[in-house]
Order: structure tokens, then C-alpha cells, then sequence
């Protein structure tokens, strides 16, 4: 896990961070919603996706619960990740200043 998390900040650059940021999952499309209103539209549409392809099945169904567990992961290791990143950016920020080198 820490070897992939050294990957990802070694990947890491200002600009993708910005991207990111800006544009979230979908580049080059602006969005203006909050991660709120991103989540439940996401969520939604896979609701949609998934009764499309089984028409009978019901909203209590377990697999609705799995997936909000998954989602849930998912949240939190991409706040670790940025929370990760961030704090790399800022130590960089910091060797840099110190250095001289700006």
C-alpha cells in the first residue's frame, strides 16, 4: 500500500493537482457542484444504470449497500491520497524556499 502511495507521489505534479481540482474525474468538462451534489448525481445514475438492466430489482437490495461501502473506501483513500500529496507539495514548497533555488 505505502509503495503505491510513493508511486502516486512521485506521479504527482502541480499541474495534474490543479487539474484535478478544476475538473475532478471528467476532464475538460467543467463542474460547478459541490463533491455532494457530484456523489449523489453519480450514485443516482448508477441506480439508473442498474434497474435499466434489472428492471425488478429494489432500491433495499444489498447490492445498493455494497456499493455505498465501496464508495465509502473509495472517499477515504482518496482523502489519505490528497491529504498525502498535499503535504508533499507543501514540504517541496518548503525545501525549495529554503534552498534558495526560487
Amino acid at each position: 500500500m505505502s509503495q503505491n502511495i510513493n508511486e502516486m507521489l512521485q506521479r504527482a505534479s502541480l499541474q495534474s493537482i490543479r487539474e484535478f481540482i478544476a475538473y475532478g474525474t471528467k476532464p475538460c468538462l467543467l463542474y460547478s457542484g459541490n463533491f455532494e451534489t457530484r456523489e449523489r448525481e453519480a450514485y443516482q445514475a448508477f441506480c439508473l444504470a442498474l434497474k435499466r438492466l434489472l428492471p425488478d430489482i429494489s432500491e433495499e437490495h444489498e447490492i445498493f449497500t455494497d456499493l455505498a461501502s465501496l464508495l465509502a473506501a473509495y472517499e477515504s483513500l482518496f482523502l489519505e491520497t490528497g491529504m498525502l500529496i498535499g503535504a508533499k507539495i507543501v514540504k517541496d514548497a518548503y525545501t525549495l524556499l529554503e534552498s534558495d533555488e526560487i
